[in-house]
């Protein structure tokens, strides 16, 4: 009975301690991410963030179901794979407007 437990425990540390190095190497382009997005508009910083986020989640390695499992919810509730055609659409919105499409650029050049 003790397995059954400490089991499922040691699954969630190794998961934690996971998302916590990449987190952190997340935090370090975040931050870079801010000061190259600062003054964008409002739509292009969360779109950013958001890819930002996506890349997090589909570098997240699969070792068993759970992780599947959380790893594709976490991208179906960011919908990862709606992100390039939003891109397409905020670079015509924005195609007259330099800074912004220099953010957007700015923004390709930091995500990994």
């Amino acid at each position: 009975m003790t397995t059954k437990t400490t089991s499922p425990f040691l699954i969630l540390v190794g998961l934690l301690c996971l998302f916590a190095e990449q987190t952190l190497a997340a935090g370090v382009d975040g931050a870079r991410l801010d000061d190259q997005l600062r003054g964008a508009p409002k739509d292009i910083v969360a779109l950013t963030k958001r890819e930002l986020r996506c890349r997090h989640w589909s570098g997240v390695e699969i070792s068993n179901e759970a992780t599947d499992t959380m790893v594709a919810r976490a991208l179906g509730d960011l919908k990862c794979d709606a992100l390039g055609g939003e891109i397409i659409a905020l670079r015509r919105k924005y195609a007259q407007i330099q800074p912004a499409l220099r953010a957007l650029d700015a923004a390709s050049d930091i995500l990994p």
